[in-house]
């Protein structure tokens, strides 16, 4: 990026600067910019507080994310940046800013939300709760589109599975599962709270125990004995992502423990592999045809990398625990590290995730929703190839598409190939046993 803005023969006359990751890196590519194009303009969004030392005020404008907090007023940003036409788009990226402003908004909401409910409902004696983050949110990969997916738990010194204990004591009790029910309700009307600019945030909470058929929150032995006992795959899958971080920090360690136990349970190796690629088969049938720059769905897209890279942790957690991480790229390290993925794999993969990644904060920057491959064939790819870093459209759909094909060959290797053999055994042998039968 530094030697792209500071040796570029053609001079820039407008650039926007999105910072949300190291200010040190800020500051190298703005010292860059300022050197080879003295009289350019360079708008800055940060996702930080204050502004690198190297900004020049005078020819730039400050944007701060957090006066954009409603995908309204996202929208509204997005547009108001289109029209003024940068020559350049560039981003130092990381999950960790958006991350810390979702966790420090949902710690300060816990206990002030808490306090006024239980002004009306009093307290649960030694009673603790917790918000557990989910999907990008726990794997600290959020992005400006991203919804807070979340669980509730909590937990009590008396409480029982089979018996709903006495709860709370304040001027109006009220039963231990209800109580925390209706304070989850509370919580999340504060999160999803409407504003002039839209809603707050977008929660999901679809992850919970039985989904949108289970309890808003959820006791944490109930809770652990879901995951035990009766979560589905695809649901372990997702738990590889899961991460207390609002509430009471007692709690958090217990909700950890329950969360490890549960990835870190043997498992029938053949029974894993069917499951992963039976879910990633229901979610193609769902999308059929995805656009090529439907960089999630397409084959070879981020479903592809990631069920490879959440398959790979559940086969080998048992024996090898530090192969769990939250994070997408921090896992395929980790599977390395052990030798669950080749070199070759973890290079390849890792790889294809940034750029894939990459592309996508740029898609959702420059265009309403996923492009039409026409809508790229002009100015509109020219732009999107720019900003990308790449010599122009042509060489980074080029680029992308062996990214993915990279990664369906490993996705294929490791899942589709072994399920489709292993159902193929399983089929002749029910034909073998049923003849048998009949003789």
């Amino acid at each position: 990026m530094f030697r792209f803005l500071s040796r570029s023969a053609a001079p820039f006359t407008r650039v926007l600067l999105v910072e949300s990751g190291s200010r040190g890196i800020a500051e190298k590519v703005l010292a860059s910019f300022y050197e080879r194009h003295s009289a350019g303009t360079v708008d800055l969004l940060s996702y930080l507080d204050g502004a690198p030392a190297a900004f020049r005020a005078e020819q730039g404008e400050v944007l701060r994310s957090f006066n954009y907090p409603s995908r309204a007023s996202r929208r509204e940003l997005v547009r108001e940046l289109r029209s003024r036409r940068y020559d350049v788009l560039a981003i130092i990226c990381s999950g960790e800013p958006y991350l810390a402003r979702y966790k420090f908004a949902l710690a300060a909401l816990v206990p002030a939300v808490s306090a006024d409910f239980a002004r009306v409902h009093g307290a649960v004696p030694d009673g603790a709760f917790a918000i557990v983050a989910m999907g990008r949110l726990g794997s600290r990969e959020m992005t400006l589109a991203s919804d807070l997916d979340l669980i509730l738990v909590y937990d009590a010194p008396v409480l029982d599975l089979t018996v709903d204990s006495a709860g709370s004591a304040g001027p109006r009790p009220l039963p231990l599962s209800t109580y925390y029910a209706r304070l989850s309700q509370r919580l999340i009307s504060a999160i999803t709270a409407p504003t002039a600019e839209g809603r707050l945030y977008e929660v999901d909470m679809r992850l919970r125990p039985s989904g949108e058929s289970g309890p808003i929150a959820s006791s944490l032995a109930a809770f652990a004995q879901y995951q035990r006992e009766s979560a589905w795959t695809w649901e372990h899958m997702a738990l590889t992502r899961a991460r207390p971080i609002a509430g009471e920090p007692a709690l958090y360690r217990r909700i950890a423990a329950a969360i490890t136990a549960a990835l870190r349970a043997p498992r029938d190796p053949r029974r894993l592999l069917a499951d992963v690629a039976d879910m990633r088969r229901r979610i193609a049938a769902n999308a059929p045809r995805p656009a090529p720059w439907d960089l999630r769905n397409r084959r070879g897209g981020l479903i592809d990398l990631e069920f490879t890279v959440q398959y790979l942790m559940l086969r080998d957690a048992a024996r090898t625990p530090e192969v769990l991480r939250h994070g997408t790229s921090a896992a395929l390290a980790a599977l390395g590290a052990v030798g669950a993925l080749p070199p070759q794999g973890v290079r390849e993969l890792g790889e294809a995730l940034t750029l894939l990644r990459h592309l996508r904060a740029l898609l959702a920057l420059l265009f309403e929703g996923v492009p039409d491959p026409a809508a790229l064939a002009g100015p509109a790819g020219a732009t999107l190839a720019r900003c990308a870093g790449a010599v122009d459209f042509a060489r980074l759909d080029a680029d992308t598409i062996a990214a993915c094909a990279r990664v369906r060959t490993w996705y294929d290797r490791l899942i589709a190939r072994p399920a489709g053999s292993a159902a193929r055994r399983m089929a002749q042998s029910r034909e073998e046993a049923t003849g048998e039968t009949a003789r």
